[in-house]
């Protein structure tokens, strides 16, 4: 049995958040409850399985967090203004002590401490420097200790921070980063102007270019916007997704961090905005927004192919896919 959760942007009929639950062996899955909720467009889960955190992508910047023990009867446990515009991400720390909140329009996150309720605890603006763009921040991520590395899509970078301010920066004209994955010293990032996963390599306060490689296939023409990254729990495979042409590729991650491409999935559906795999590896789901549906595929843990199942889901506008 395995447990979802989906974010939306409330249009088209869409509530909020909807908590599903696929059973495998009869091979369906259905809603077993909705959090009413505007535009929560971006989620995560403690480690406890117990808190959820939703990024409420309005003007004024919130976050909201719910119990959500009981599946069937999650719980509101507060809201909380960012002190940002537009937050379209949430992620926890790696010691779980922290919550990041992004505000993409005004190109700031937001620090929250974690305990019985939220504690804002600093806004950090990126600052456009020599680029002299306006800032978007779109993701914030923990992997070190003490350290938060920042997607900022108006800035074509990523920066690192510590608890003296920046670190250290990395910047690839007409990139537009969008999210990241990592694995060791490497960080893969999603590139969503120009389709493609670059590679980069972080050690002694130093990011390093690795690879490039393109998301789409040779000679796509049309308009496409890579949209998010996984990577297998195994920790040999890498998953991205493509708006526009609208497939799901994956690479074979190499010795030496960099990618190698295995194939290339077209989807029953438009603009995949996100998607994500259990923990156990075996299935993904696929949130397709302008086609108002999820669907699913098995994974073959040898080799990180995928098949499509016959389940699927009707969810208005699905944005965000979290699978247990």
């Amino acid at each position: 049995m395995y447990q979802m959760m989906i974010g939306t942007y409330t249009k088209r009929g869409s509530e909020g958040i909807y908590l599903l639950e696929m059973d495998d062996i009869l091979q369906q899955v259905r809603v077993i409850s909705v959090i009413g909720e505007k535009n929560p467009s971006y989620l995560c889960l403690d480690s406890e399985k117990k808190c959820l955190y939703a990024a409420l992508e309005n003007e004024v910047g919130e976050v909201a967090v719910y119990n959500v023990e009981n599946r069937k009867a999650p719980k509101f446990m507060g809201k909380y203004e960012t002190g940002g515009s537009t937050t379209c991400h949430v992620s926890l720390s790696v010691d779980h002590k922290w919550l990041y909140a992004s505000n993409y329009e005004d190109g700031s996150f937001t620090i929250f401490e974690v305990g019985d309720a939220l504690r804002k605890s600093r806004i950090i603006f990126n600052q456009a420097g020599r680029y002299k763009a306006k800032s978007h921040a779109h993701s914030v991520f923990s992997i070190l200790k003490n350290e938060a590395i920042c997607c900022d899509k108006g800035l074509d970078s990523v920066l690192i921070y510590g608890d003296g301010g920046e670190i250290c920066r990395f910047y690839l004209k007409g990139s537009n980063f969008r999210i990241l994955e990592s694995e060791k010293q490497n960080l893969y990032l999603v590139a969503e102007k120009s389709s493609e996963i670059v590679v980069i390599s972080y050690e002694h306060g130093k990011l390093t270019l690795q690879q490039r490689i393109s998301t789409v296939e040779k000679g796509f023409a049309k308009i496409n916007y890579a949209a998010a990254v996984r990577i297998s729990p195994d920790r040999q495979y890498l998953y991205t997704t493509n708006r526009g042409e609208d497939t799901i590729v994956i690479y074979k991650i190499q010795k030496d961090g960099t990618l190698e491409f295995l194939e290339r999935h077209y989807l029953p559906g438009q603009f995949p905005r996100d998607f994500n795999i259990s923990k156990d590896g075996k299935i993904l789901g696929v949130a397709l927004e302008y086609s108002d549906c999820v669907v699913f595929y098995d994974v073959d843990n040898n080799t990180g192919t995928i098949r499509l199942r016959k389940e699927m889901v009707r969810i208005p506008s699905p944005t965000a896919i979290i699978i247990e």
